[in-house]
């Protein structure tokens, strides 16, 4: 994967932070300004790749608000960035689920809330054709048993009723 930078950008009077990667943080910081209604500020940035910043991604994914962005006080979030990420998990597809590029399907239960993370992940992005063996290996794991439902956020939970229901 190649080497750049991972960088947290304030919106400057809110808590809403995106942490992104780029080559050259400086020139993402002016293209995001152009279309910002809220002055940005860019807060840091460490030496790492898209792997490091997926992790990230995942630690921070209970202040996920919407693509890249999270709503978090904004010297927390930059200490979270230098930490060392706990690495997202590689899960394995099962027999009959293809995929593509770095997102794996779940095999069990415990696999579901990373899938869930990666669905959003990619939904955020447009990459819809990747995101089908995802939800289909969400759906052939909870099929069995629906009760592990329970612990998941609600927003998870409508987005497996609704595939399940649309095909």
């Amino acid at each position: 994967m190649s080497e750049g930078f991972v960088y947290v950008i304030h919106a400057v009077g809110t808590n809403r932070v995106k942490v992104g990667f780029s080559l050259t943080p400086e020139k993402r910081l002016i293209e995001l300004q152009t279309g910002s209604p809220f002055p940005l500020s860019l807060i840091g940035k460490r030496e790492g790749t898209i792997g490091l910043e997926r992790a990230i991604h995942f630690r921070l994914r209970e202040h996920w608000q919407t693509g890249e962005w999270f709503e978090i006080d904004p010297a927390q979030c930059w200490e979270i960035v230098c930490a060392e990420p706990l690495p997202v998990p590689t899960i394995h597809a099962p027999d009959g689920i293809a995929c593509k590029g770095m997102f794996q399907p779940a095999t069990e239960l415990s696999h579901v809330p990373v899938a869930l993370y990666e669905i959003q992940f990619l939904a955020t992005r447009g990459r819809c054709e990747e995101i089908l063996p995802l939800i289909q290996s969400v759906i052939a794991v909870t099929q069995s048993r629906p009760d592990c439902l329970a612990d998941l956020p609600q927003d998870q939970i409508m987005a497996i009723f609704e595939q399940r229901h649309a095909a």
